[in-house]
């Protein structure tokens, strides 16, 4: 495992998971999210970012700047399209 939550230094996190990713459970990855939300000082509020084609990630904001947005798809681990993952990273930016 990572460590504790306390003990990581927040940054963005993008997380795409398949529910029947045969590389990883499920239970694993929703764990590791919960990590980097807790790590990330993230709130319980989500917001939900969606394309034209129906596929969406919900968005966990941070108190600190670095939040964690997720992607959980009904098979295997997916592509999600390029433009979520664009709109993921041009918010990163530094300031």
């Amino acid at each position: 495992m990572l460590g504790a939550p306390k003990e990581l230094m927040p940054r963005p996190v993008m997380h795409i998971a398949g529910e029947e990713d045969p590389a990883f459970s499920i239970a694993l990855q929703l764990q590791t999210m919960g990590i980097a939300n807790k790590a990330n000082r993230c709130s319980a509020g989500i917001g939900i970012w969606t394309n034209s084609r129906g596929v969406f990630f919900r968005s966990y904001p941070s108190q600190g700047g670095a939040p964690c947005v997720a992607a959980i798809f009904p098979g295997e681990h997916e592509y999600p399209g390029p433009d979520l993952i664009v709109k993921f990273f041009k918010e990163q930016v530094k300031k």
